[in-house]
């Protein structure tokens, strides 16, 4: 599993990318970006595998599947799991893909918005200054 660092998670649950601000009636605007990032990640670090084995060290032989797969993908995103135990593989539907394509779309649009806004902001202060 790829660790997130605190404090990129941090800022993502309060609703921030980078230093922009989303706010907590925006959040919902960039729901879709961390289950993206996690179902990326497991494909590229993990070869599409939902369930990997756990380090050797961590294996109960004694507890099942559980004992020695590490689930944690196909749990939080069942979704984006296709399968079950050691043969589940990461996948992402037509649907999906639209749902997840759709959202950044308007995310997209949504900042450009508000990146003008706050261009013609800075612009009008800017020219008021001058006079």
């Amino acid at each position: 599993m790829s660790a997130v660092p605190e404090s990129s998670q941090q800022a993502f649950d309060e609703g921030r990318i980078g230093a922009f601000e989303f706010g907590i009636d925006n959040v919902n605007r960039i729901a879709f970006v961390d289950a993206m990032r996690q179902v990326r990640n497991q494909i590229v670090h993990e070869g599409g595998e939902a369930n990997t084995l756990r380090p050797f060290d961590e294996i109960d032989l004694f507890d099942g599947e559980l004992g020695y797969l590490d689930k944690w993908f196909s749990e939080k995103y069942p979704e984006y799991a296709c399968g079950d135990g050691m043969g589940a593989e990461v996948s992402v539907s037509a649907k999906l893909l639209e749902r997840n394509t759709n959202s950044a779309i308007e995310l997209i649009g949504w900042l450009a918005g508000e990146l003008r806004k706050r261009e013609l902001a800075v612009a009008k202060n800017s020219t008021s200054a001058d006079h």
